[in-house]
């Protein structure tokens, strides 16, 4: 039970991902060594190692002062040979990198938190850097031959070959590609600014969301491999200088190491008579475990553009300008525009105020409602409109049909620690105590959804039971999926565990205190009492590999599961919804298929119904009239955001056509990531509260990614 035993190791229960860690792995010392034996490559590096020991002995003398000007590093990515050239998907994954690099170099990543409150001390005498360089992806004066408008981001899509490209001269070129051998990416240590930069692997570039083949494993999702190698650029050595203890990396404040360290090492560790500085950017850590550079490193690397990279400065100062002039197409009232891209001298009229345009306007009471012609604004208190109100007894909990609020327990604190299969839906539990009173409860979950689930429990001394139900009688281990369960106390004590191999339920015994407990039986499973669902019609969509099957409300239903096969195999796929519709996708085309029903009743699952029979299109469907003919498929659809423009708060109201990962990013007209908020939802009618009091006045850009579409909006923030 290997998750069990890492709980026992971390207090906050935090379980690593399932899948197999990326290690990484840098060629940059070997790409440096090759560019090495070009005699005319090895005296230009001698000349500006040079420049650059003479501009570092001058500035030894001098103390170094808070930034009073920050130099730009304009950037021009350059994807080559990927799948994709979905550009609209392409440019927020970059937009997400910049924000990254911005962060991390200027050492304000969320994450750095964990040096400041801590591991700093570990280091006495030793500062995380902060360096004077903001990173910009170039927007205008592009090279020729490109097919790149001013306002258009620097980004190229399998337009160009290899690790140089002279068109490109005057930036930091990124070149996102496939390397082979596993390596991650590579930099010369020292860069030219000719035309050269970094090449990065298409598995590490970027941050959450995926373009094609163009897509981060879990260890770097976070982008900080471009970090590292962009060091190597700035003339940054791996932290443990290639060598062993006897060689360094020529920077005075981190410790010398005997080799990399890879994955999430504990603080701590000691090589060479030190403590090594795993979390540096320069080592071999995950992305989560990699958070800051030291302040002599920000020293060198501010020393080496300054003395070798000016012409990349200088052309920072042309191709990253500011922002195209307003438009009546931009999506943001702006201008002298009195609505969003409507009114003014140059705009059409703004249309009258509708009780579906997401404003507050008219004779409207409250955004779209109230007022002569809208529906009254509803007043009564809800469980997820942010506000205690009604009976509650804290934000949005503690009321009738409301959660429960958390409290501070002072009695005993334990912990649910659930990882379910592939069918979190099927999963359920409860906690009883020694009267056979049910205190605590559980599930189900959502479908696909592999990730450790957390409950916290405040209970009295006393011997309880814990029983986990599978509706599918199937457990949660193992044929879809390795599941498992432990309840764990405050000080790490697993109480009870299991991995999760048995049918329809199962139940341990645990206590808390010390109480001396044995084994209740499990309560006699749910009796089934309403109706198995019956499909009504099938809907078809340009992409021919999903079909959504639609049914009627079954009375008393709360839930209901699908199977479906194709005819005449054997194993069943399953998925499940609250709604009355479901979109199975991955289908072959032009196939037969089995599919058959059953509903959750608020005492259990019925049995499965009669089957049924459908066929998927046949072919590729063609374009023109017969394409027209089906829906196109969106796991999205968007409704409205508002208010726009917003002063506190922002809703994006959306409808999720499946269950999974929602990546809601928002971006200043820098490229900065100013919001950033990931939730796994389930589908259906969604609403989502983004917090926009802390922005500043301006023009933003929201990007909402999910599976492999992305919703591109703009808004304003007074």
């Amino acid at each position: 039970m290997k998750f069990l035993r890492l709980f026992l190791t971390l207090f906050t229960f935090t379980l690593l991902s399932s899948l197999a860690a990326q290690e990484r792995k840098c060629g940059s010392t070997e790409h440096t060594a090759i560019l090495m034996e070009d005699p005319a490559y090895q005296q230009n590096f001698r000349a500006r190692m040079a420049a650059f020991n003479a501009l570092a002995k001058e500035r030894a003398t001098q103390s170094r002062l808070d930034c009073e000007a920050i130099v730009t590093i304009p950037i021009a990515v350059h994807f080559q040979g990927i799948s994709s050239n979905d550009r609209a998907c392409l440019e927020d994954l970059v937009n997400q990198q910049i924000a990254t690099l911005n962060a991390d170099f200027q050492g304000t990543n969320s994450d750095i938190s964990s040096w400041t409150n801590g591991t700093a001390s570990l280091f006495p005498g030793v500062s995380n850097g902060e360096t004077c360089v903001e990173f910009c992806v170039a927007t205008s004066n592009h090279p020729t031959g490109y097919n790149l408008g001013d306002g258009q981001m620097a980004i190229t899509i399998n337009q160009t070959t290899g690790d140089r490209v002279n068109d490109w001269s005057g930036y930091m070129n990124i070149f996102v590609t496939d390397i082979g051998d596993n390596i991650l990416g590579y930099s010369p240590l020292g860069g030219r600014g000719n035309g050269d930069g970094v090449v990065i692997a298409k598995f590490a570039f970027g941050g959450t969301g995926a373009c094609g083949d163009v897509s981060t494993s879990s260890s770097l999702d976070r982008g900080r491999t471009l970090t590292h190698e962009i060091g190597h650029f700035f003339v940054l050595d791996h932290i443990w200088g290639d060598g062993g203890c006897n060689r360094d990396d020529s920077v005075g404040d981190t410790p010398n190491s005997d080799g990399p360290n890879y994955g999430c090492p504990q603080n701590g560790k000691v090589a060479c008579g030190s403590t090594d500085m795993h979390m540096n950017y320069m080592d071999y850590t995950n992305d989560e475990c990699m958070y800051m550079f030291s302040a002599g490193q920000a020293t060198r690397m501010e020393t080496y553009v300054q003395s070798n990279l000016q012409s990349i400065v200088r052309n920072g100062e042309t191709v990253c300008g500011p922002p195209a002039e307003p438009t009546c197409t931009d999506g943001i009232q702006n201008g002298d525009e009195t609505g969003v891209d409507c009114g003014g001298t140059t705009c059409a009229d703004c249309p009258e105020p509708t009780c579906e345009d997401g404003i507050q306007n008219g004779d409207e009471t409250g955004i779209d409602c109230g007022g002569t012609a809208c529906s009254p604004c509803v007043t009564a208190p809800t469980c997820d409109d942010g506000v205690q109100n009604g009976e509650e007894t804290g934000i949005d909990c503690g009321a009738p049909g409301c959660a429960d609020c958390p409290t501070n327990c002072s009695e005993n604190l334990v912990y649910v620690l659930i990882r379910p299969d592939n069918y979190g839906s099927e999963t359920t539990w409860i906690i009883q105590d020694s009267d056979g009173n049910e205190l605590a409860n559980g599930g189900p979950y959502i479908d696909f959804n592999r990730a450790v689930i957390q409950e916290e429990i405040c209970l009295p001394s006393d011997c309880y039971t814990f029983t986990i139900f599978d509706a599918f009688a199937d457990g949660i281990c193992c044929e879809y999926g390795n599941g498992e369960y432990a309840i764990v106390d405050f000080n790490n004590n697993i109480l009870a565990s299991s991995e999760g191999q048995f049918t329809t339920s199962e139940t341990k015994a645990f206590s808390t205190g010390n109480s001396d407990c044995g084994t209740t039986p499990p309560p006699p499973p749910p009796a089934d009492l309403c109706a198995p669902a019956v499909p009504t019609d099938i809907e078809y969509f340009n992409n021919i590999t999903r079909v959504r099957i639609n049914w009627e409300t079954v009375p008393d239903a709360n839930r209901y599961q699908i199977q479906y096969r194709e005819a005449g195999f054997t194993n069943w796929s399953r998925v499940s919804t609250s709604r009355t519709r479901k979109t199975l996708r991955n289908l072959f085309p032009g196939t037969e298929y089995e599919i058959r029903f059953r509903s959750r009743c608020p005492e259990g699952w019925t049995d499965y119904g009669v089957t049924h029979v459908f066929s998927t299109l046949t072919g590729r469907v063609p374009e023109g009239a017969a394409k027209a003919n089906l829906a196109a498929y969106e796991p999205i659809a968007f409704n409205k955001m508002y208010p726009n423009p917003t002063s506190a708060n922002l809703t994006l109201d959306y409808e999720m056509d499946i269950d999974g990962l929602v990546n809601i990013t928002v971006y200043d007209m820098l490229g900065r990531r100013v919001i950033e908020q990931s939730v796994i939802q389930e589908e259906g009618h969604q609403k989502i509260n983004l917090p926009t009091a802390e922005l500043q006045s301006g023009a933003y850009i929201l990007h909402i990614t999910a599976e492999n579409q992305q919703i591109v909006r703009k808004f304003i923030k007074n």
